[in-house]
């Protein structure tokens, strides 16, 4: 053999062999489980997403990829805090919330799921939030959020589908039908038609996840210790307390007198996603039983009184809660008028719209807006569904006060 072309022949494998020592272990570990994701072999796709999160257990990519490989391998619990331990390290991956929401569906725990839909709705697709809602129980809800992502004119036809499901999850079969007629031909649409029909008819939302992913639960052992995420340092901002006096000099005590048991703090759950701050109750020192004689004991405080909820009122912000989409201004003007009338949370506020046009229909979206932040408006939401409304968070899009038919002509603006 020419030795010109051994050496060069040599130097390339030596070169490829530091290129892959130099790859970092993890990353090597997940392109294993992806490979064997890819493969259907489920076993050695935990195994390397194992390794892939031993090795970097602050990413929340591989925390992502050792869900999904738990999931597919019918383990529902790891899947679980595998990825709400990738929400806690990153809250922008709406992949992680909705595949957890799905777990805890498929676990049977469907308020929980809301919950989780709830929180993190603002990164979830409003196409794929609005079909979890529904498999979460809250179909209105869920038909609600898909309508208005539909009727705004940049839905794909995996929305439209995902709204024809969540109409046959809430009993309006007619409307499925029609709604899943516009991306598929006559034969299959009867074929889906009849799938749905059979899938409506499961009884536990957990079976209809598990139809829905093609993985029903099966043992799980649970996610292995080694993996449970760490919380990370705080950060000490209060000022340090004094260290407390010295114990007193202990007292003899008689042989029936039995010594009091130590409490012990139970251990933080492994596999729990979010980590609080450690609880520091504070616990007020009793006053000595001798009081002076010049000195008076204070009246007690009267009762504080109890907040009806905990948002603010709108002020100009740029979240709107969604009240409805209506045909015409007509038709919002009295579903306003109806709300108004029936929920007291409502009145002395104004209401606004924006007009949404798609091909020959236009839509009213009904709203109240100028919310400062998400989080107020999803309690002012939440506050409203307690009260018998309906309603779902989003951001301005034009929202402007609503401008009603004056009776004889003309137009008026609707008043605080």
């Amino acid at each position: 053999m020419d030795r010109t072309l051994f050496m060069k022949a040599a130097a390339s494998a030596l070169v490829i062999a530091s290129m892959t020592a130099a790859a970092p272990p993890a990353a090597k570990h997940a392109q294993q489980a992806e490979r064997a994701l890819a493969k259907n072999k489920l076993g050695a796709a935990v195994e390397a997403a194992e390794a892939a999160v031993a090795a970097s257990p602050q990413d929340a990519r591989y925390r992502m990829l050792l869900g999904r490989a738990y999931l597919a391998a019918g383990r529902y619990q790891s899947a679980s805090a595998s990825f709400a331990d990738a929400i806690a390290l990153d809250e922008s991956r709406g992949g992680a919330a909705l595949s957890l929401a799905l777990t805890r569906i498929g676990l049977g725990d469907q308020a929980r799921a809301r919950d989780i839909l709830e929180r993190h709705g603002s990164v979830i697709p409003a196409g794929d939030c609005g079909l979890a809602l529904a498999l979460a129980g809250d179909t209105a809800q869920g038909v609600q959020v898909l309508e208005a992502e539909v009727r705004g004119g940049a839905a794909d036809a995996k929305t439209r589908q995902n709204l024809a499901l969540a109409y046959a999850l809430a009993g309006r079969w007619p409307e499925a039908k029609l709604m899943a007629s516009y991306d598929l031909d006559p034969v299959t649409l009867s074929q889906r038609i009849m799938e749905w029909s059979r899938f409506t008819r499961e009884q536990q939302a957990s079976a209809q996840v598990a139809s829905l992913l093609g993985v029903a639960p099966g043992a799980d052992p649970g996610q292995p210790q080694r993996l449970a995420l760490a919380p990370q340092p705080k950060v000490q901002l209060a000022e340090v307390a004094p260290p407390p006096p010295p114990p007193p000099p202990p007292v003899q005590m008689s042989a029936e007198a039995s010594e009091p048991a130590a409490v012990v703090e139970p251990a933080p759950s492994p596999a729990a996603a979010i980590q609080f701050a450690e609880r520091n109750e504070v616990v007020q020192q009793l006053a000595s039983p001798v009081v002076k004689a010049a000195l008076k004991p204070k009246a007690a405080p009267a009762p504080a009184r109890l907040r009806p909820a905990s948002f603010e009122l709108p002020s100009g912000g740029r979240f709107v809660v969604q009240l409805g989409a209506f045909d015409s201004a007509g038709v919002a003007e009295a579903a306003w008028n109806r709300m108004n009338g029936r929920i007291s949370l409502l009145r002395n506020l104004s209401p606004s719209t924006m007009t949404v046009v798609k091909g020959n229909a236009t839509f009213h979206r009904l709203s109240v807006s100028g919310f400062a932040t998400r989080a107020n408006a999803v309690r002012f939401c939440e506050e409203l569904r307690t009260r018998g409304g309906q309603c779902f968070v989003r951001e301005a899009a034009g929202d402007a006060p609503l401008q009603w038919a004056r009776r004889g002509g003309g137009t008026r603006l609707a008043a605080r």
